[in-house]
């Protein structure tokens, strides 16, 4: 009996844990796309990459910053962060869904 119940308890925390790695790379990911230094050296040596950006559609990950980058207004910056974090939930949870199977 004894060793079911170690075995649920390991179970458990191995679902734990890999939903919490994927929950930090992601939020490394959103986090480093957010930075003004990573944006704009990815897209002076990429300048395809902004392509997409003229149209509306943004290019890479959305960035997790605590300001505005350059003239974008704070509607704009607080809908990229909801959409950073609903990132890094959405991919918590499917982890975690995953892992429960």
């Amino acid at each position: 009996m004894r060793t079911t119940i170690d075995a649920v308890r390991a179970w458990a925390r191995a679902r734990t844990d890999g939903t919490a790695v994927v929950a930090c790379v992601c939020l490394l990911l959103v986090l480093a796309h957010g930075s003004a230094t990573l944006l704009t050296a990815f897209t002076a040596r990429a300048g395809l990459a902004v392509v997409p950006s003229a149209l509306g559609v943004p290019f890479a990950l959305p960035g997790l910053r605590a300001t505005p980058l350059g003239a974008t207004p704070w509607s704009w910056q607080l809908c990229e962060d909801f959409a950073a974090l609903l990132l890094v939930a959405v991919a918590a949870a499917r982890m975690r869904r995953h892992l429960r199977r």
